[in-house]
Formats: C-alpha cells, structure tokens, sequence
C-alpha cells in the first residue's frame, strides 16, 4: 500500500538497511506513521551508529528504554559485560544480544561511556571504521575487504589494527566467537563476562572475584521476579557466565570461603536451565 508504514519500511530495507542514505528518509516516515513499532528501533540504532551521531543515538536509545522491547535480563548481562572492562577499554562484540543493549546502557542511561563498544561485523564497513579510528586517534587502515583472500583474514586483521595502534585495553565480549583471538589465545584472559587481551600474565581470578562481588548485577540470576518475553535467549546468554563462575567457585572452595555454597547453586540453577547439569 503506498504511503503506509510497510511501504516505507519495505523500501528503506530494500535499499540495503541503512547503507544508503539516501533511503533514510522511507525510515523516518515509517516512524512518523507509526513511532510506537519496536522493530524501527534497531534500525535507527544502526544508522545513527554508522554515522556515530552521538546527539541522535541518544534520542533513539531513550525511546528503545521507554518501549520496554529489550529483556531486563540482557540490560543485565550487557551491564556486566561492560562493567567488566578497564577505563577507556575498546570491547569487541559480534552479535545484536551483547551489542544493541550495550549501546543502549551507554547513550540511554550514561553507563561505561567510556568504553568503545565495537561490533566486529559492522566495523567491517569501511567508512564506519574510519569513523571510529579517527575518533580513537588511530591511523586508518591501508586495505578493505577486497585485499583479503577471505573474511576470516580480513576481520583478523581489522582486530591486529586495533591491537597494534592503541594503548587503550581490548576487550572481546564473553560470546565472541573464538576465530576473534585464535591466533593469540594464550593471550586471552577471562574476567567474567569479557575476555581482556594481555601479553602479560596477571592475576584474573582476583578480577573475577571482584566484579562479582562488587561491580555485577546478579539478583536477576538467583530470583525471576517478572516474567520475560526473552526468557529463553537470556536463559542461552547466561551460559556465558558459567565458567568463570566455576573459576570463582573453586577459589571459593579452596580457601574456604562461605561463598562457595551460593555460587554452586547458581551455578546449578543456570545449567538446568541450559541443560547442562552433565557437562
């Protein structure tokens, strides 16, 4: 129908979701018919992210808190994951559950500003990336995507650029898929809900322990107090923090902390709810 909201969005879609300009207009009269439609959120998001338009990300992530669309649970999870992160810090993320929420947190609500939260897909286009160099201060890059025999190769070393031209902290998200660090593994430190690269050693369960006992939200994790129309994807989020909570259990049980009780039963409660009480 012409001139309604699917038309509009129909054709801002087809133009390639945000890569052309040009079609942004189809995106803002869709939100003139109807501003209520949730699904119109994360394509702002993304287009004003492309365009690192600070003044409108903020306007977009108030109106996505407003809608209540996002699970309380994956605010919490992003939360933990940013709060995870040193000052200043560069954290990769990969997918939209630990990438918009974070967003959000930051432009919405102020939380970890400081952190340069970047998704390893979007970075991959190119005027986007030169945005952010530029705003970190880092040199561009000399080769895109058509210089590389694959994409794993090229992604590799959009990471190896970050790595060699800042002296922030990097960070990959606690989901990031492991091809991300592979080639510097032993590199790699979990600290809850992010993995910290450093080439040196350092002492990460006493990082652990600290964020879990002073900077995370974990009341969600022991008490559903509402119910969540994402349940299940946060339920699948919450796997993530299953490792290192079994690090800091052992540290509990070694030194004979009475914490260790309640962080087995957490443990316990967000395996059965993952079914991996065997693993």
């Amino acid at each position: 129908i012409p001139e309604s909201f699917e038309f509009h969005y129909v054709k801002y879609w087809n133009g390639g979701n945000g890569t052309d300009p040009s079609l942004v207009s189809h995106l803002q009269k869709a939100y003139e018919l109807e501003p209520n439609r949730a699904e119109l959120n994360d394509d702002f998001m993304s287009y004003y992210e492309l365009k690192r338009d600070k003044e409108n990300l903020e306007k977009v992530a108030k109106r996505w808190l407003a809608s209540n669309d996002i699970s309380p649970n994956l605010y919490a999870w992003n939360y933990n994951m940013l709060q995870s992160t040193e000052e200043d810090a560069i954290l990769f993320t990969v997918g939209d559950n630990d990438t918009y929420p974070a967003i959000v947190l930051q432009h919405g609500k102020g939380i970890r500003t400081d952190v340069a939260v970047i998704n390893t897909s979007l970075i991959a286009i190119k005027d986007y990336r030169n945005l952010w160099l530029k705003e970190l201060g880092m040199p561009l890059m000399n080769k895109d995507f058509d210089d590389y025999e694959s994409w794993t190769a090229f992604e590799a070393d959009i990471i190896n650029h970050f790595k060699t031209n800042t002296t922030r902290p990097i960070y990959f998200a606690i989901s990031a898929h492991p091809r991300l660090y592979e080639s510097f593994k032993d590199e790699i430190h979990n600290v809850g809900m992010a993995l910290k690269w450093s080439p040196e050693k350092f002492d990460n369960i006493a990082v652990i322990k600290r964020n879990y006992e002073k900077k995370f939200l974990i009341d969600h994790l022991k008490v559903e107090f509402q119910n969540d129309i994402s349940q299940g994807v946060a339920d699948h989020a919450n796997a993530n923090y299953l490792i290192s909570m079994l690090t800091l259990y052992n540290h509990y049980k070694e030194s004979e902390d009475t914490k260790a009780e309640e962080m087995r039963l957490l443990i316990q409660r967000i395996a059965e709810k993952n079914n991996m009480e065997d693993k």
